[in-house]
């Protein structure tokens, strides 16, 4: 605060105060005085709400004072504004309510008028609040921890270039991917001309699966939204695996490990990928940077759509390691808000039938609290 502020915040102070004084003396209750138009005035140059907290303690801190006079009774105490509360008019009963409460409201005032100014964009401890995270690795432990289950989540900031990681040990480590692998085998289907266009109908071959959202003719967008495994295993199997293993090479993922059946490598093969490394793939497919065009690059991203609400959109794919004894779900993806993007990949140890919802739960849950979801 510069000096010439400070001493004409306090010379207001010191008007208004008066002012209230003589009005406490006199016992004044007009709706509108010279006082209150006063502070209105004042209120209304102010640069910062401080001002106008200044004007009204003095104002009511010099009413205070004088409806404490002897002479006064208590309804003239309303002429410092005060409201008519039974809590004020016994305080200003007694001679050491009206001086206590005239002292509190000046003291306040006083500590208003000399705080400290708040540049933009800092908070009052001095750090831009730009680089203060909403959300900790602690924070989401409390989230996993809430649903009883083991995992690890990846949390990446895009415009801000800040990374949470929760249990970092683990999501360095490289797992089966699922269905995750979903998104580079839709990329590489529509780059090699298997997938024309979104509107391309994959046909169901009309056998019975566990999962009745399979058992239809579905799009690209649906067979992602639903994962359906037949429609994928069949673009693999067209796509080949000479050309897969060249694309899958050319993206770096994971540790491009094809081996075992071409329609089953990233069910229960050796394909591995860590959280870290589905982010970074992520990071480069929300950027564009990926070696495909832009073309394939917007129709699976588009076909990734989960939710879109306003300024809000969730991108993202599901997977379960549901062929292993031991198993893991996945959940990866990025969310838009506007202009800011958050780039997240978690997985989580337990049982599909049993802990499948879980794995969506906790990735909104952080989302949420990260600001980049909207609030239920």
């Amino acid at each position: 605060m510069c000096q010439a502020s400070f001493e004409r915040w306090i010379s207001d102070w010191h008007v208004l105060a008066a002012q209230g004084w003589l009005e406490g003396q006199h016992g004044r209750r007009r709706k509108q005085t010279q006082c209150f138009r006063m502070a209105s005035a004042v209120a209304r140059l102010a640069t910062d709400g401080r001002l106008w907290a200044v004007s009204w303690t003095g104002y009511g801190y010099g009413g205070a004072l004088g409806a404490a006079s002897p002479r006064v009774s208590v309804d003239a105490a309303n002429a410092g504004r005060f409201p008519r509360a039974m809590w004020y008019q016994r305080a200003m009963q007694h001679p050491c309510g009206r001086l206590l409460l005239a002292a509190s409201l000046g003291l306040i005032g006083l500590l208003v008028a000399c705080a400290p100014t708040v540049p933009p964009g800092r908070s009052r401890r001095g750090v831009p609040r730009a680089h203060r995270p909403p959300i900790t690795a602690a924070d989401i432990a409390g989230v996993f921890r809430a649903h009883g289950v083991k995992g690890c989540f990846v949390l990446h900031d895009v415009s801000r270039g800040t990374t949470v990681r929760f249990n970092p040990t683990r999501a360095r480590r490289r797992m089966l991917p699922a269905s995750t692998f979903k998104i580079p085998n839709a990329l590489i289907a529509v780059e090699t001309g298997v997938i024309r266009d979104a509107r391309q109908i994959l046909r169901w071959n009309g056998k019975k699966y566990w999962v009745s959202a399979w058992n239809r003719d579905h799009t690209l967008h649906t067979a992602i939204r639903y994962s359906v495994v037949w429609a994928f295993q069949r673009i693999a199997r067209q796509v080949g695996r000479a050309r897969m293993q060249r694309w899958v090479d050319r993206l770096g993922y994971g540790n491009g490990d094809l081996s075992g059946p071409i329609d089953t490598f990233w069910l229960n093969g050796r394909l591995r990928i860590s959280a870290e490394e589905q982010v970074a793939f992520l990071k480069r497919f929300q950027a564009g940077s990926l070696p495909f065009s832009k073309r394939t690059q917007t129709l699976v991203r588009e076909a990734l759509v989960m939710d879109r609400a306003g300024a809000y959109v969730l991108r993202a794919k599901t997977g379960w390691a549901i062929r292993k004894k031991r198993q893991h779900g996945w959940y990866v993806g990025w969310a838009e808000r506007g202009p800011r993007v958050w780039i997240f990949a978690m997985n989580m140890d337990g049982l599909w039938r049993k802990d499948q919802k879980a794995r969506l739960t906790i990735t909104h849950t952080v989302l949420r609290r990260a600001g980049a979801l909207r609030p239920k």
